[in-house]
C-alpha cells in the first residue's frame, strides 16, 4: 500500500508539474498541438523536484502525526513503553526527512526562479530586478504601492540561494505585467513564510531530540517537549498545505504556465460541485476512521 500511494503520488505531481512547466508539444501558427511526446510531457522539469518535495512533506506529516498521539499518555504515564515506543517510531520518520525536505525546498526554489520566476517574486515580495536581492522574512505585499513593507530584509541571501552567488540577477514583480502575476500576492509570500518558518521549527526539534538522544540514550519527556511533539502534527499539515498555495496561486493567472489562462479553463458545466461535496464526504470519512484507530491505539495498554 505504502508503494501503491508513493507510485500514484509521484503521477499526480507529474501532472501537477506539466501544468507548471508545460513541455513535450509545439503549438502551430494555427494554434494547433504537434509533436505531442507524452512522455517527455511526463517528465518534466518540475516532476522530480515537486516529487520530492511533496513526498517527503507526506512523510513528515504522517511522522509526526503517528508522534503526536502519544505524549498526552507520557504525561500520565512516563513509564509507559508503548507510549515511548509508538512515539519514537513516529519521531524517526518525521525527524528524518525534516532535514531532507529543507534540503529538497532549497532545489525546488532554484527550479521555480529558473522556469516561473514571477512566482518566485511572490513568495519573495520582490519587487525590482536587481543583483544582491534580499531574502524577505515576512511584511506585507501592497500591490497598489508596488512595494513590501515590514519584514527583516537579509541582503544579498536570495540571489545566493536560486544563483548561488550573492551578486546574482533575480527578477522582480515590477519586471512582469499585472496581468501575468498573482492577483493576491499575500497568499502567496505569507504562505511561503510560515511553511519555511514551520520547517525551520521542526528542524530545531530534529536537533533537540538528537542532543538529548546523545546526552541520555532516550527521548525526553519534560512537558514542553511533549509539548512541541504534539503540535508538530497539525504543524506539519498546515506547512504541507500552505506549500499547496504556494504551488498553485502563485502559478495564477496561468492554469497551464504560459499557455492557458485559468479563466479559460474553468467549466460551464453545472453540477460539478456535487462530486466536490462526494469527494470530501469520502477523505472526511477516512479521515474520521483513520483518527479513531490512532486514538484506540494510543489508548491500548502496554501490554
Amino acid at each position: 500500500m505504502s508503494a501503491s500511494g508513493l507510485l500514484a503520488s509521484v503521477f499526480v505531481m507529474a501532472a501537477n508539474g506539466w501544468m507548471q512547466t508545460p513541455v513535450g508539444f509545439t503549438v502551430t501558427s494555427t494554434g494547433a498541438l504537434a509533436n505531442v511526446s507524452p512522455w517527455r510531457a511526463i517528465a518534466n522539469p518540475s516532476l522530480p523536484y515537486e516529487a520530492t518535495h511533496m513526498v517527503f512533506a507526506a512523510y513528515m506529516v504522517m511522522g509526526f502525526s503517528l508522534a503526536a498521539i502519544y505524549p498526552r499518555r507520557l504525561r500520565r504515564d512516563r513509564r509507559s513503553a508503548y507510549a515511548r515506543r509508538g512515539m519514537a517510531v513516529g519521531l524517526v520518520i518525521g525527524l528524518a526527512f525534516t532535514p531532507l525536505q529543507i534540503l529538497a525546498g532549497d532545489r525546488l526554489a532554484v527550479q521555480v526562479a529558473r522556469d516561473q520566476p514571477a512566482k518566485l517574486a511572490a513568495m519573495e515580495g520582490l519587487w525590482q530586478t536587481q543583483t544582491h536581492a534580499p531574502e524577505t522574512l515576512g511584511g506585507i505585499v501592497l500591490a497598489d504601492r508596488g512595494e513590501t513593507v515590514g519584514g527583516l530584509h537579509i541582503p544579498g541571501l536570495l540571489s545566493w540561494l536560486v544563483t548561488g552567488h550573492a551578486d546574482g540577477t533575480v527578477r522582480g514583480l515590477s519586471s512582469f505585467a499585472p496581468s501575468d502575476r498573482p492577483d493576491d500576492l499575500n497568499l502567496v509570500h505569507l504562505p511561503f513564510d510560515l511553511m519555511v518558518a514551520i520547517g525551520l521549527g521542526l528542524f530545531g526539534l530534529a536537533l533537540w531530540t538528537l542532543a538529548a538522544w546523545s546526552r541520555r540514550r532516550r527521548l525526553p519527556d519534560g512537558r514542553r517537549y511533549l509539548g512541541a511533539v504534539m503540535l508538530s502534527a497539525p504543524a506539519a499539515l498546515v506547512a504541507l498545505e500552505c506549500g499547496w498555495m504556494v504551488t498553485e496561486i502563485g502559478r495564477q493567472p496561468w492554469v497551464v504556465y504560459n499557455y492557458m489562462r485559468t479563466v479559460d479553463a474553468a467549466t460551464t458545466r453545472t453540477g460539478i460541485w456535487l462530486w466536490l461535496v462526494a469527494i470530501v464526504a469520502v477523505y472526511l470519512l477516512l479521515a474520521a476512521s483513520t483518527a479513531w484507530l490512532l486514538v484506540r491505539l494510543a489508548r491500548r495498554g502496554s501490554a
